[in-house]
């Protein structure tokens, strides 16, 4: 398959991104793969679209200490939406 590799870190301006052959990734245990294919005019866009809907996200916040109670209601699907472990307290 033919895809941008960045082959070195660079401003933009200065194309450090190719076009070239590489092979298709097989996620293995634990891999969680994302592609994207935005530029910056897409996501502020989305970001101006989603402002005019109403976005309500769900969160969970667990202590740093009940970070295995977090984990155990994620493997038993009792978080709705995101679960967020907070340093320092829930205030």
């Amino acid at each position: 398959m033919k895809a941008m590799l960045l082959r070195r870190i660079a401003p933009i301006e200065s194309s450090p991104l190719e076009l070239a052959d590489t092979r298709i990734p097989e996620p293995g245990p634990g891999d969680i793969r994302s592609v994207t294919c935005n530029t910056r005019d897409d996501g502020q866009e989305l970001l101006a679209e989603a402002a005019e809907i109403p976005i309500r996200p769900h969160t969970t916040l667990y202590r740093l200490e009940e970070a295995n109670r977090a984990l155990q209601d994620l493997k038993a699907d009792r978080i709705n939406g995101t679960g967020v472990l907070v340093v320092g307290g829930t205030d």
